[in-house]
């Protein structure tokens, strides 16, 4: 379709997975909370519109997502999207 993915967000610098345990899975491993401040810091100049996509499974909280999105900012992330897991048998058709 023309002009389909006009007004489509671009993830060009960071995707990072968060499991409901917690875990926070970059492309260079796993980190906790603090390290991840670190590892935001360290890739946040990399794009010039720097954009930090978190995919999180079924069972992360809201919380969780936005301490991570709150670690971003402050390393300087201009736009942070989340993605959540949809869960099993649940299509939504109803």
């Amino acid at each position: 379709m023309p002009g389909a993915r006009a007004g489509a967000a671009q993830t060009t610098s960071t995707i990072i997975n968060v499991l409901r345990s917690g875990q926070i899975f970059t492309e260079d491993g796993l980190v906790d909370m603090g390290q991840l401040r670190e590892w935001l810091k360290a890739r946040v100049g990399r794009a010039p519109r720097p954009t930090l996509l978190i995919r999180a499974s079924t069972g992360v909280t809201l919380a969780e997502l936005v301490e991570i999105q709150g670690a971003a900012r402050e390393a300087g992330y201009g736009q942070v999207l989340w993605g959540a897991e949809e869960r099993r048998g649940d299509s939504g058709a109803r």
